[in-house]
């Protein structure tokens, strides 16, 4: 029995998930388990939704600039918004298609970073298009779509 475990990983290591405990944002769970570098996966409340975190860290931490990134972005949540729904707006406008605001069309689900900015995520509703606004300094600079 013990082989079939060991053929198939069972048990070891690399098949374990990882969790991290951080100070101001809670509880992550590994989403690769590489040696160097880990994209970490948490949760928090952002704009009356519960949304996911992807930080890359390592395996003891999260990448503090990347951290950092994502708690302006969760402190600033009232100036986000506003750029968030400015940001949908236009892609509204572009497609000729009615806009209200983006709690009637959208749903938040990720906040995600890198080495140079960070990403929102928000999901159309009636299309479930993922809208994927790029932040740089608190502004919202791009958005790409993703069906």
């Amino acid at each position: 029995m013990d082989s079939l475990k060991s053929l198939f990983g069972i048990g070891s290591s690399s098949h374990e998930k990882l969790t991290l405990q951080d100070n101001d944002l809670g509880t992550f769970t590994a989403l690769n388990n590489s040696e160097s570098r880990i994209i970490w996966n948490g949760s928090a409340d952002f704009m009356g939704e519960k949304v996911s975190l992807i930080i890359h860290g390592e395996k003891d931490k999260l990448d503090d600039s990347q951290k950092e990134s994502v708690m302006t972005i969760l402190r600033n949540e009232k100036t986000i918004e506003l750029e968030i729904d400015r940001s949908l707006k236009e892609q509204y406008d572009n497609a000729n298609k009615e806009y209200s605001n983006w709690k009637a069309l959208f749903k938040c689900i990720s906040i995600s970073s890198s080495e140079h900015d960070i990403n929102i995520t928000m999901e159309e509703k009636d299309s479930f298009y993922n809208f994927n606004i790029q932040f740089k300094d608190n502004k919202a600079i791009d958005v790409s779509i993703d069906s």
